[in-house]
């Protein structure tokens, strides 16, 4: 059994459409850039993962333990996050038009530059 970080797993610029992913362990998985629309993370650890620059849209992350996530210019349209814990994630340039946020916990968070769930731009 290996103990210890294990090494960050490299799927950037994947093509993972609506890959189903419920109730996994994918701490610090790297996924920058990677093609996840209609993806189902639903209460899935993704804490630490890379998700810059990836397109998320109408995925489903509710219940998710999203932690020191990085969602970087990531594509969050229509996205499920309800009752995700995205406690210091980095949401920098991120797209949340349309995207559940009902009972998220978004302490800490970055935001700067999203565009908001009504379409403004945060600031």
């Amino acid at each position: 059994m290996t103990t210890g970080p294990q090494p960050i797993v490299p799927l950037s610029q994947a093509n993972l459409t609506s890959i189903p992913l419920s109730y996994a362990y994918l701490d610090t998985i790297n996924l920058n850039q990677a093609f996840l629309k209609y993806s189902n993370f639903h209460f899935s650890d993704l804490h630490n993962a890379d998700f810059g620059g990836a397109r998320l849209d109408y995925s489903d992350l509710s219940l998710a333990n999203l932690r020191s996530v990085t969602f970087t210019g990531t594509n969050l349209t229509g996205a499920n996050l309800n009752g995700a814990d995205l406690t210091g994630a980095n949401l920098t340039g991120a797209i949340l038009a349309g995207a559940v946020l009902t009972r998220a916990n978004l302490s800490g968070s970055k935001l700067t530059g999203a565009t908001m769930l009504d379409g403004s731009k945060h600031p």
